[in-house]
């Protein structure tokens, strides 16, 4: 599993080994390349980087507080399934957030931002057009992030980040679904449109449609990946019958 990291071999001896671990597993669970509900060995990750077992541990626990690793004591470690219930949870805070952040870009809107998205969204085309889809989630990332920086409230992206870890991989599972990245292209398009034009309220439609697609693309992608989707039966079980 572990041979699928190589990041986690560059281990910079300066610097604290702890989050340099706990950052290079993060990314490869956002991105699959870690699946979820695979499982993830302590004793692997210290052979690789030469890391002794207490920053491993930590940078686990940490993963673990992110609801990103489950650690169940005496069976193991392993990469968290996708929570459906997180997903829309972080839905609610994305989609409330950047459409207050993109009404208050649209106040700062200039020229140059009309052309440094329009860069942007030049560079989404081609990976469209070459299905690199990671190169479109990092573009599709910068996107929505420019945003922030334009209403000055680029720090607010961090907060967006921390909620959407289950919509990070929902999204790169995806991508690679025909139409999807075209589509998904199509509306940044119309975003950019709307707040080139000062047609705030349609580019404010238009994101929230682009978002709110994620709860429908979830129940299409469990059907086909059920295995890397959590079961929540039970938890709503148990709920209604303590309440």
């Amino acid at each position: 599993m572990l041979s699928t990291l190589p990041i986690l071999s560059k281990i910079d001896r300066r610097q604290p080994r702890t989050g340099q671990v706990c950052e290079a597993l993060r990314s490869a669970i956002l991105d699959l390349r870690l699946k979820p509900g695979a499982p993830i060995s302590e004793n692997g990750i210290c052979r690789q980087t030469s890391v002794s077992r207490t920053p491993v541990r930590e940078a686990l626990i940490r993963l673990a507080q992110e609801g990103l690793i489950d650690i169940f004591p005496q069976h193991g470690s392993f990469i968290s399934k996708i929570s459906a219930a997180r997903v829309v949870e972080g839905l609610f805070v994305r989609q409330t957030l950047e459409l207050a952040m993109l009404r208050k870009a649209a106040d700062r809107w200039t020229a140059d931002d009309t052309r440094a998205v329009g860069r942007m969204l030049a560079v989404q085309r081609l990976y469209v057009r070459t299905y690199d889809y990671l190169g479109f989630h990092r573009e599709d990332e910068r996107f929505h992030h420019y945003f922030a920086e334009v209403a000055g409230l680029a720090g607010v992206s961090r907060v967006i980040v921390d909620a959407n870890t289950h919509v990070t991989r929902v999204r790169h599972l995806a991508n690679p679904v025909k139409g999807h990245m075209a589509q998904a292209l199509r509306e940044h398009e119309q975003i950019l449109a709307g707040v080139k034009s000062g047609k705030i309220d349609l580019a404010s439609d238009v994101l929230s449609q682009h978002l709110e697609r994620v709860p429908v693309t979830v129940k299409k992608l469990a059907r086909h990946y059920a295995e890397y989707f959590e079961d929540e039966s039970p938890k709503r079980s148990r709920q209604a019958a303590s309440g």
